[in-house]
């Protein structure tokens, strides 16, 4: 499991139109975030900062927990800080999922479920901005309706009562491609 270090730093790079982190010794990690999804901020540059490095622990305890491997954790962890930090607001397209007889309240590094007609899926929660949560999509796959679907690591902001509660996972997310 990658281990934070003061060292790392946010930065964007222009040429690649993308949001990077720069782990040190030549390692880059790039950030699967949209470029039209990011605040302006994050065309500048910013450490990695101590809340940072604390998400991150978190994020990667809960993930192990449903059984997702070093790497891949360590990815999602990555991904979900940046979005933390960095993600445009923006508003919930709930009607992708169906409503659940109860409205849940996640909270930040919680695994729950949202699911629509074509089946259900993890998603790691980012925030919790009261009614609704942004959401980071655990699958490798997601769809949402004919013609549109979520990747991995994708994120969409749903209204709390489209969120089912922990799940459980037996099986494994591995690395692929």
């Amino acid at each position: 499991m990658l281990k934070p270090n003061n060292n790392w730093q946010w930065y964007f790079n222009p040429q690649e139109n993308s949001l990077l982190l720069d782990l040190g010794n030549g390692y880059e990690f790039c950030v699967g975030l949209a470029i039209k999804s990011l605040v302006e901020s994050a065309k500048g540059r910013a450490p990695f900062s101590v809340e940072d490095a604390a998400i991150y622990q978190r994020y990667c305890e809960t993930l192990e927990s449903i059984y997702i491997d070093d790497g891949r954790a360590a990815e999602v962890a990555l991904n979900a800080i940046a979005a933390a930090r960095f993600h445009k607001p923006v508003m919930p397209k709930s009607w992708f999922f169906h409503a659940q007889a109860q409205d849940y309240s996640p909270q930040q590094g919680e695994v729950v479920v949202l699911a629509n007609t074509h089946g259900e899926g993890r998603y790691l929660v980012i925030e919790n901005c009261g009614r609704a949560s942004l959401c980071m999509c655990l699958e490798p796959e997601m769809k949402l309706s004919e013609g549109k679907s979520l990747g991995f690591c994708g994120t969409i902001k749903v209204m709390n009562d489209r969120i089912m509660a922990h799940y459980e996972q037996t099986n494994s997310l591995s690395l692929v491609g």
